[in-house]
């Protein structure tokens, strides 16, 4: 009888120690844990990657267009300041100044999303 309880206690041992490894300690059975410090994989072909990485780009491009239009803005500006402010400049600057908005606003709140987004997949807090 020595003997069985000897072989019953290794196997439980060994039985809670694997369970310790794969089950977490917030009592919830189906979600596994990750070791300290480790971010989750991000599976490259998920479409949902994939969508994000182009809003991403779309939204570098929308910034690039709009921080463009408003240096525009400022350029005209100071050469309608210079050459005594012909209508056609100042409706190059409104325009430049529209525009840019219009497109800028999407762009950051777009790109915010996307990177907390990112943030949130990786298992880190967003800090904006």
């Amino acid at each position: 009888m020595k003997s069985n309880e000897t072989h019953n206690s290794d196997e439980s041992e060994a039985q809670s120690s694997s369970k310790s490894t794969t089950e977490p300690t917030s009592g919830s059975p189906s979600a596994p844990t990750l070791p300290e410090g480790s971010a989750p994989m991000i599976d490259p072909d998920d479409p949902i990657v994939i969508r994000r990485a182009r809003i991403k780009q779309l939204c570098e491009t929308g910034s690039r267009i709009g921080y463009s239009l408003f240096g525009l803005a400022i350029v005209l500006f100071f050469v309608a300041l210079f050459s005594g402010f012909p209508k056609v400049l100042v409706y190059g600057v409104l325009v430049a100044m529209a525009v840019g908005s219009v497109v800028l606003l999407p762009a950051i709140v777009l790109g915010y999303g996307v990177k907390a987004a990112d943030a949130e997949d990786r298992g880190e807090k967003f800090g904006y």
